[in-house]
């Protein structure tokens, strides 16, 4: 329970201003419903002394009442009994007012947190982002969006309530009959006893879901992502069983989490039932306590019941799912590891490279990949490479030579380790530098992309100013014009993969940057269309500087320079 509550006091750190008001307000609502859920055992009092005929002035409750009630209330039936009616209303509204402040409260909270989720995704180095363990992750931790809401933020500001209202109400019975001390004593013992017994349970499937659950995104992601492998293969049986035995596991602990969240109420209503009975015939001979204290006693604890278990169940659902929020706090603070610095070493370059003013200059950059603590590559390996303005440069290579991996380097997406790669003559060592340097100037066309829910306007355009007879250019140019019906465009079209390159090149062509760098742009292709935006390129390529990555011959007669890949190594610099 000290880690659920840790855990909170980390989100207090992330929420947003109105997030914290939200909470206070919360606990002050909860500090009022508290009272006034008190003054309900206490407002039957007078109704059963009318009811019994007697009126025992020694009474604490008695006297209470005469003290604070008006007269219409005391000295008939009728407004006794429209007194109860009007306390349990105006009680029950607070209680309802409390439970929808809280899952307002716990809605906007989760809600800042997935958004600070997603913020700190995008806003991630590309190597962090790009792990497909962290994917995967982030795939997983979204579904728990719900979850995160109900079994963990909710429960949290329940607890809080719920333990309000029982305070109060087991203040204000201790106050006024002492003697019932030995019944809240022993409610309160019995769920302290059955919490610690099942926290050791509760801690062992935070652990066993935390692990299937990942496992089964695994699954799911390795099966879809190669789902024609999964159908040839016949692995679509294998898979779905092992979905269904995970989903038995995690299912079973749910049961059980419930199971254990639920149970203590039914014995304790036994408990409660059997010291009362006791104390009944105990103290039946007293003068001090008349059938309308004792009325006031099984009312106070029949508030008092919903309060304890309400408490107990949210601390056994908000323990198990600590993993959830774990893993997204601990996923949040993956997101912002940076990248160590390279090991530059400025005073030992020679004046030529110092002043150097080649649009990009990379010098003596090394990367390495990495699979675990035990398992290294070295993907590039001291590159040395110079790219002046206004050039075609075509990177050729085997697939594996480390084409992309430059390319990533180039765009500001990894940074080297060692060496350095300066862009118009700014190191580019961080992601704020690659943001301000790089990004704004480049054009990226890869291989693989996809859009979801966007229109044409929309991918072409981005985020520039939009100019319809440029559109209209580019998309002639593309032969795109069948996605167009005249003026409309056509929403939520499914782009073959041949759409697509064609749509991000238009994209890249539009934004107008000084640098287009294509990776692989035209494999989906076809050779005539190829051979159109080559010579669009060529044609409209001043004050521009072109980064071909390909395999394709039909290209290397536009570029000024070729460079070939292998093994992380340039191998060959011609001049075309």
């Amino acid at each position: 329970m000290n880690s659920s509550f840790k855990l909170i006091r980390e989100i207090n750190k992330i929420i947003n201003l109105k997030g914290r008001l939200l909470l206070n307000f919360c606990i002050i609502v909860s500090i009022l419903t508290a009272v006034i859920d008190l003054l309900v055992p206490f407002s039957f009092y007078n109704l059963f002394n009318i009811l019994q005929g007697t009126e025992t002035t020694i009474s604490p409750a008695n006297q209470l009442l005469q003290n604070y009630l008006p007269s219409i209330f005391l000295e008939s039936l009728t407004g006794s009994a429209l007194f109860v009616f009007l306390i349990i209303v105006f009680a029950n509204s607070f209680r309802l007012f409390t439970l929808f402040l809280n899952t307002r409260t716990s809605a906007h909270i989760t809600r800042i947190l997935f958004s600070n989720l997603f913020k700190k995704a995008f806003s991630s180095e590309y190597l962090v982002i790009n792990n497909p363990e962290i994917k995967t992750k982030l795939s997983s931790i979204t579904s728990y969006s719900p979850q995160i809401m109900g079994n963990t933020i909710l429960n949290y500001l329940q607890i809080v309530s719920y333990l309000i209202i029982a305070i109060t109400i087991i203040s204000g019975i201790q106050i006024f009959y002492p003697e019932v001390i030995i019944i809240i004593a022993s409610m309160v013992f019995f769920y302290f006893i059955i919490f610690k017994l099942s926290k050791y349970k509760i801690k062992q499937y935070n652990k066993i879901a935390a692990a299937y659950t990942d496992k089964m995104f695994r699954y799911l992601n390795l099966s879809l992502d190669n789902i024609a492998y999964t159908k040839i293969e016949f692995l679509s049986g294998f898979y779905t069983k092992e979905f269904s035995r995970i989903q038995r596991v995690l299912k079973r602990i749910q049961s059980n989490t419930y199971l254990i969240g639920g149970s203590p109420r039914l014995f304790l209503e036994v408990l409660f039932v059997g010291i009362l009975l006791f104390l009944i015939t105990s103290i039946n001979n007293s003068t001090a306590t008349s059938s309308p204290d004792f009325v006031v006693i099984i009312v106070a604890f029949q508030r008092l019941l919903p309060s304890l278990q309400g408490s107990y169940s949210s601390i056994i659902s908000l323990n198990s799912s600590y993993y959830m929020l774990n893993e997204l706090l601990n996923l949040i603070n993956t997101l912002e590891k940076k990248s160590s610095k390279p090991k530059v070493f400025l005073d030992k370059f020679t004046e030529k490279n110092k002043n150097n003013h080649s649009l990009i200059s990379l010098n003596n950059i090394s990367l390495t990949a990495s699979w675990d603590n035990n398992l290294s590559r070295k993907i590039l390996n001291n590159i040395s490479l110079d790219i002046n303005k206004n050039k075609w440069i075509n990177i050729v290579g085997i697939s594996g030579s480390g084409k992309t991996s430059l390319i990533e380097v180039i765009c500001g997406l990894r940074f080297v380790e060692s060496g350095f790669y300066k862009y118009d003559n700014e190191i580019i060592d961080s992601q704020e530098k690659a943001k301000k340097y790089i990004y704004p100037n480049i054009g990226y066309v890869s291989q693989n992309c996809s859009f979801i829910g966007l229109n044409i306007e929309d991918i072409i355009f981005g985020n520039c100013p939009r100019n319809y007879s440029k559109f209209n250019q580019l998309i002639n140019l593309l032969n795109l014009e069948y996605l167009t019906n005249g003026n409309i465009i056509k929403e939520n079209i499914n782009f073959s993969g041949g759409e697509r390159q064609r749509l991000v090149i238009a994209r890249a062509l539009y934004k107008d940057p000084e640098v287009i760098i294509l990776d692989e742009a035209t494999s989906s292709l076809d050779d005539k269309t190829q051979i159109k935006i080559l010579e669009y390129l060529n044609s409209n390529r001043k004050d521009k500087t072109i980064i071909f990555v390909t395999h394709r011959k039909e290209s290397l007669k536009y570029a000024d320079y070729t460079y070939t890949l292998e093994k992380g190594k340039i191998i060959d610099n011609r001049y075309i």
